[in-house]
């Protein structure tokens, strides 16, 4: 069985710990570089959890924490999915599960569209998103915006 957990004040060190080895190990795929660290990760999840435009997930299944998903940005209109880290086991649906629960969750919030942003460079998840029902709104040389476009939800 798989389900979201809220990341909110009650995480715990253990946690949070989890949250710095998942970042440490995807940090590669992102543009911006700097030490992925306890107190760092600490930082980042308050500044979500102070912050009402944002929400992140951890994707739990059988018990276990397997990654995390979030909104970067809820609109009245809109929102930007992001944070979509798988950290642990190997690809069995789980994470595309995980984003079609937050874009359902999305719908509730009636926004008009669901937007998410990936390196242009980065095609194993621009190949995840586009199976989800993604499609690229907007393309740059190192970055593009996705816009869903699938009505098909969980």
């Amino acid at each position: 069985m798989l389900s979201l957990k809220l990341v909110d004040n009650n995480i715990t060190s253990d946690e949070i710990k989890l949250l710095a080895k998942w970042r440490k190990k995807v940090q590669p795929l992102w543009e911006e570089t700097f030490e992925v660290t306890y107190e760092g990760t600490k930082k980042w999840i308050a500044g979500i959890i102070a912050n009402p435009k944002k929400m992140l997930f951890f994707v739990v299944k059988d018990g276990k924490l397997i990654g995390h998903v979030g909104y970067d940005e809820i609109r009245d209109d809109y929102c930007y999915i992001g944070n979509v880290i798988r950290g642990e086991g190997k690809s069995d649906g789980s994470m595309t599960y995980a984003v079609k629960l937050l874009i359902n969750m999305a719908t509730k919030f009636n926004v008009k569209n669901i937007f998410l942003s990936a390196l242009s460079s980065n095609e194993k998840a621009i190949k995840f998103y586009e199976d989800i029902g993604f499609k690229v709104f907007i393309y740059d040389i190192k970055n593009l915006i996705m816009k869903y476009e699938n009505n098909t939800l969980v």
